[in-house]
């Protein structure tokens, strides 16, 4: 995340950590030793629906609270990721969309822990900002979400280079499993452009993806 990339902040006096605040995209805290990095913030979509011929009233015009998130994410001790992401949808309760510890310490080999969206399927790991429609398409249906478990992911080669495999429950968003079967899911993809200095040549990326489980 290039929030969390920017140089720390210089140590205090007497060996003492400074931890600097900055208010950009949110709330962001930094360790001058480095030790801590977090970024907490949000996003709110708020809908007004209305139909133009609805002379039956077969659907109402409506305002509604289409999504209302809160982030929390950083660095601990250089080494360690986590986030936490609660989310209250269409005006309901809060709950959990993510809550993962990783360790991080090589690029090539990371490791992650909790609840998380499996590593399958391109719009599903397109973060809500970036993508192109306000909803997802009907195909985003038909592929795992969110699961608990386990992952193993990385950059063999950095930015070019791309793997994950994640051994879940595969009953979904905070949901035990029935049995004793876990769903492996696994990608790779590649950048052969991530370096050019043209958007089209950088952004063309090549994927495999599968899933597999048995309930």
């Amino acid at each position: 995340d290039e929030r969390l990339g920017a140089p720390a902040p210089a140590a205090g006096s007497a060996g003492r950590d400074v931890i600097e605040t900055i208010f950009k995209d949110g709330l962001q805290l930094r360790a001058a030793s480095g030790d801590l990095e977090a970024h907490i913030g949000g996003t709110f979509v708020f809908y007004g629906r209305f139909f133009i011929r609805n002379n039956e009233r077969v659907q109402s015009d409506t305002f509604q609270i289409r999504q209302a998130r809160i982030v929390i994410e950083g660095k601990l001790f250089r080494d360690w990721e986590f986030r936490v992401q609660p989310t209250a949808s269409n005006g309901g309760n809060f709950a959990l969309d993510d809550g993962y510890l990783g360790l991080v310490r090589w690029s090539w080999l990371k490791v992650r822990v909790g609840q998380f969206k499996a590593p399958f399927g391109m719009e599903q790991l397109t973060l809500d900002p970036y993508t192109d429609f306000p909803e997802r398409s009907l195909a985003d249906r038909l592929v795992p979400s969110r699961e608990i478990g386990i992952m193993v992911h990385g950059e063999p080669v950095a930015k070019v280079l791309s793997y994950a495999v994640m051994l879940s429950n595969g009953t979904g968003r905070s949901s035990t499993d029935e049995n004793s079967d876990k769903d492996l899911t696994a990608r790779a993809w590649v950048r052969p452009g991530a370096t050019s200095e043209s958007d089209w040549i950088k952004g063309l990326h090549f994927g495999l993806a599968g899933t597999y489980g048995r309930q």
